[in-house]
């Protein structure tokens, strides 16, 4: 018998959540795996249909034994009363509850990870906009390289030019100096 049976027969009989608790207490349950088993029971009891067990429900001790009887109840069909939806409304309610909780179990772990893509995404961000302003700086520096390269190659080329007409005039000048 398992440890959700065992906690469901215990609220079958009527035993409080209370009383359930230190019971699996003392066999060594932890209180989180306690707590789960009793929502499960919860679950279990809404789809069944039973009524949820109360939390303040203890049996009052008699102090002569006398045979319990439960009230008779008559049940009649729910056409009869529309609108009236009696338990209906907490175990829904409940239900609804109980589902929102087992939803947001079930997204933790993928909230968490959306939040480790986020963390990711921000710091790619930040990369790559690192790289952006570097891969700038090197085509600036390397626009620089090629104007001072371009700026020089001209520069040589009118030393050049300079030269060349110096020495024209000097050769010129030689060719004067002979011819007399």
């Amino acid at each position: 018998m398992s440890l959700l049976d065992d906690v469901m027969s215990m609220q079958q009989q009527g035993i409080s959540e209370g009383e359930i608790i230190e019971n699996l207490q003392q066999r060594g349950v932890s209180p989180g795996e306690i707590n789960e088993l009793l929502n499960q029971a919860q679950v279990k009891n809404a789809v069944a249909g039973e009524p949820f067990p109360q939390d303040n429900f203890e049996p009052q001790p008699q102090e002569t034994e006398m045979p319990i009887q439960e009230p008779q109840q008559e049940f009649y069909p729910q056409e009869n009363y529309q609108g009236y939806s009696g338990y209906q409304t907490t175990d829904t309610d409940t239900l609804i509850e109980i589902a929102g909780q087992v939803v947001e179990e079930k997204l933790k772990p993928v909230l968490k990870k959306l939040n480790e893509v986020n963390e990711f995404k921000v710091v790619s961000q930040l990369k790559l906009e690192n790289l952006e302003n570097r891969v700038k700086k090197i085509e600036d520096t390397i626009d620089a390289i090629h104007s001072a390269v371009l700026n020089k190659v001209g520069a040589y080329g009118r030393d050049l030019e300079n030269i060349k007409k110096e020495l024209d005039m000097v050769e010129g000048t030689i060719k004067e100096k002979h011819k007399k």
